[in-house]
């Protein structure tokens, strides 16, 4: 519950934060820039701390081994593979994450801090929906109550 509690606060001061930039004439692209530094710095300090790639080792080439996964249907990657697609995969949709912040900035400017918070909340609704259709993933009963809220606090 701590970490849920923290994750809405610091949801929430981000939008604060832009809104404050803004108003104060300050560079969108150094603020959303320096966001990413910190959350790189600290993302690779963890992995340093706990040791997360310790005993990973190289055993195949990189390409052949997607190539086989593709062929083979299998859609299991060696540790060593599955490193290598986290970090293609993060660096692009990295990309779009970083382009949605910019945006995110300029609607705060534009429409205000709860507007573009209310719609930057509504974003869960794309993935969730292709979880359903896509992998039949389907909420449970007390998770469809909490949609139905969602969507009803908002009107």
């Amino acid at each position: 519950m701590f970490y849920l509690i923290l994750a809405i606060i610091c949801s929430a001061t981000i939008a604060l934060i832009f809104k404050y930039t803004e108003s104060s004439n300050g560079n969108r692209y150094v603020i959303t820039s320096a966001n990413y530094f910190i959350a790189f710095t600290t993302s690779l300090g963890m992995i340093i701390y706990n040791q997360t790639f310790k005993g990973i080792q190289k055993q195949t080439n990189f390409i052949d081994e997607l190539k086989g996964v593709f062929a083979a249907g299998d859609l299991v990657l060696s540790p060593y593979g599955s490193v290598i697609w986290a970090m293609v995969v993060g660096s692009f949709f990295g990309g779009f994450f970083f382009m949605s912040f910019i945006f995110y900035q300029k609607s705060v400017h534009k429409n205000g801090v709860g507007i573009s918070g209310t719609f930057a909340k509504l974003g869960i609704l794309i993935p969730m929906i292709f979880s359903i259709v896509l992998w039949r993933e389907y909420p449970t009963s007390l998770q469809w109550i909490g949609i139905v809220l969602a969507l009803t606090s908002i009107i």
